[in-house]
């Protein structure tokens, strides 16, 4: 938690001067963004712990040994195979993966930025930095995912669908990308988002029906073990979480005219927004839905701040700015409150 807490503080404050001292493209300044990564990839590079890193580093070390890894997709095996042959030690391949994870996820940060040190602060805050080092495997394609924001951008699907399908063979649940990328290029409020919207409020209303509908056609195939999973009671995601992932839309719709004129490429980020909060909403059922999350909530990373410093007016940028960093802060220090980081070469905190 100290190691976190630290991390939090020095990586904002080195946002806020790159920000303050930015290259001539009006981007934050390369040298300290430079820094801000090498910080965040040695704290998730040399972590021996944190969520699934254990269960990791035994798949690691069980890879090219002959042992049975068909429960993995191949694609994610075939990396460790290729990590395994230069490195045999776990650690290495930890460190790899951060690595790509983090230097896509802040690069892609920095190039879509609006106000930098809020887009790194509400990185590490709202937890997923920490996300980065569970799921590794979903945050690695995440992070690829992300940096191919402008192919969606720029109406490039010929290149962005072989780009889902290859990562689809490290994580299944790339394919989702799919047909998201034909929902999200459709204006911010337009009536397919609408439908959209109002289809998964009924879902959502409707949940427990429709998954008894569900289970009831799947029962006695090897689908069916996934009804306890799904429909376990007393494992939903914090409503917290869910109030955070609402902000972005709400304010979003709330200055849609404004936010239209002033960003033109805002439709993007503002239709990630909407799903990323329809699946944290499901999630409230179940924690297994925000895995999904992994693919949208970066955008609101960036949508969030642009609409609560850009958008206001100028005598209330001031207790929003600071009333923001307060808000996550406190989150940050219950989510995170007892949480121990263990590393070889850091030591444990």
């Amino acid at each position: 938690m100290k190691l976190f807490g630290l991390t939090l503080i020095i990586t904002s404050i080195l946002a806020l001067i790159a920000r303050v001292i930015k290259e001539q493209d009006d981007k934050p300044n390369v040298i300290i963004s430079l820094f801000i990564v090498i910080i965040l990839v040695l704290v998730a590079g040399l972590r021996n712990n944190i969520g699934d890193t254990e269960a990791y580093i035994s798949l690691y070390n069980l890879v090219s040994t002959g042992s049975d890894l068909s429960g993995y997709e191949w694609g994610f095996v075939f990396i460790l195979s290729v990590l395994k042959k230069i490195s045999q030690d776990p650690q290495f391949m930890i460190f790899s993966l951060a690595m790509i994870t983090t230097v896509i996820n802040i690069w892609t940060i920095r190039k879509y930025s609006k106000v930098f040190e809020l887009e790194i602060f509400i990185y590490i805050a709202a937890g997923y930095f920490l996300i980065t080092m569970n799921g590794v495997r979903q945050a690695l394609v995440a992070s690829i995912l992300f940096g191919c924001t402008n192919l969606i951008i720029n109406n490039k699907f010929k290149i962005y669908l072989p780009v889902v399908l290859v990562l689809s063979t490290i994580h299944t649940s790339a394919l989702i990308m799919i047909p998201v990328y034909f929902l999200v290029k459709t204006e911010a409020w337009s009536e397919k988002m609408m439908k959209t919207i109002g289809i998964a409020i009924v879902a959502f209303i409707l949940f427990q029906p429709l998954m008894n509908m569900v289970f009831s056609l799947i029962e006695g195939t090897r689908y069916s073990s996934y009804e306890e999973v799904v429909m376990s009671s007393g494992n939903g995601a914090n409503i917290i979480r869910v109030v955070l992932a609402a902000l972005p839309v709400i304010l979003s719709y709330i200055k849609r005219d404004e936010l239209k004129e002033a960003w033109p490429e805002s439709n993007l980020f503002v239709n990630m927004s909407v799903i990323n909060l329809i699946i944290m909403a499901f999630s409230l059922f179940n924690w297994i839905f925000a895995r999904f999350a992994f693919y949208f909530q970066m955008y609101t990373f960036i949508l969030l701040p642009f609409i609560m410093i850009r958008l206001f007016e100028k005598r209330d940028k001031g207790l929003i700015y600071y009333g923001f960093i307060a808000c996550y802060l406190l989150f940050f220090l219950i989510e995170e409150n007892g949480l121990v980081y263990k590393s070889n070469f850091i030591g444990v905190f």
